[in-house]
């Protein structure tokens, strides 16, 4: 059934539970829930047995770091079972002490922050930061770059800040972080006015060559062989084709999920699995030009859209996917 499938990235959603409540989560229907590492281990035993090694794990939630203990379980099986894998934390970074940054650099492990900007216009949507606990990241940054950490930053444009990209953009390039991406929030409306603001503001960061050294670039090089697949574990065991299975409802998300943990033991639901396998070949098959990250990425917008809910609309996150493509490859090539 497995049979030369090639696993890039595996997303483990440990928690649903956060320490914010940010408007522009697409995270839909949380119900508090976290993960037992048993679930976690069989999941993992599962990969190591059936699939080929993936090429990254991604520990994230909610967030991860309101259970340490079980983040640091999670990676030493991980490690354990995948030697050499490469792990990495997607974090709000708030919850960063001494022990967790000793704990990211002796296990070799990224981190890839969320800030949007400024205090302003980051708290204005990471509801549940304040003064004082945005001047506590600033320096968990800057400690985690001190211990020589790999660090990331996801940088999410909401539409009602989208004519200060350049602005915010400049202040994560003067905290020193590089690989910035630039990600507009999905299922949220943007009218004409905000998009065009989007696209003038990015192409005057492509343009400043001291700016463009930090733009996260790598999903748009064309490297991805034929039968790439992610998956993603979300409580209370759901196994996806990908993260983009976050914004489903309950419903819809026990309705799609493909693996089933049935009294320890997991249960593959051959319907769905097949189904997106076919469909995963047939994109394959079609395309005439290599295949980039990103383009994998909004065939999966396409696929939640068409086939699992059509009640969700991403054109706009496919446009500006495609958007980012198109700036950033013509950057390179000039």
């Amino acid at each position: 059934m497995f049979d030369n499938l090639f696993v890039y990235n595996v997303f483990i959603y440990i928690t649903e539970k956060c320490n914010l409540n940010c408007d522009y989560c697409y995270f839909k229907d949380k119900r508090g829930r976290t993960l037992d590492f048993s679930a976690i281990k069989r999941f993992i035993d599962f990969l190591k047995t059936n699939l080929a090694t993936p090429c990254n794990f991604e520990i994230s939630g909610g967030e991860p770091f309101l259970f340490f203990p079980l983040v640091k379980k999670t990676v030493n099986y991980i490690k354990k079972k995948f030697p050499k894998i490469n792990i990495g934390i997607q974090t709000n970074g708030l919850l960063l002490n001494e022990e967790i940054i000793s704990f990211l650099k002796d296990n070799k492990i990224s981190l890839e922050i969320g800030i949007d900007g400024d205090f302003f216009t980051t708290s204005k949507h990471r509801r549940g930061i304040d003064r004082d606990s945005f001047e506590k990241l600033i320096k968990n940054i800057k400690k985690c770059k001190e211990k020589g950490i790999d660090i990331s930053c996801t940088m999410t444009v909401h539409p009602q800040e989208s004519c200060k990209l350049s602005e915010n953009f400049s202040f994560l390039v003067n905290l020193g972080l590089k690989n910035i991406d630039v990600t507009p929030s999905a299922l949220i409306e943007w009218d004409v006015k905000s998009i065009e603001c989007f696209k003038k503001e990015y192409i005057k960061i492509v343009k400043n060559k001291k700016f463009l050294k930090h733009i996260f670039m790598e999903e748009d090089f064309p490297f991805l062989k034929k039968n790439l697949l992610d998956l993603s574990l979300h409580p209370p065991f759901y196994v996806f084709f990908g993260d983009v299975f976050l914004c489903l409802s309950e419903k819809m998300r026990k309705k799609w999920s493909f693996l089933k943990l049935d009294n320890g033991r997991i249960k593959v639901n051959e319907k769905i699995f097949y189904f997106f396998i076919k469909k995963t070949r047939e994109y394959f098959d079609s395309l005439k030009t290599p295949l980039s990250y990103r383009d994998y990425v909004s065939w999966e917008f396409k696929m939640i859209s068409k086939f699992v809910d059509k009640n969700l609309d991403f054109k706009e996150t496919i446009f500006f996917q495609n958007f980012l493509k198109k700036i950033h490859l013509k950057s390179i090539l000039t």
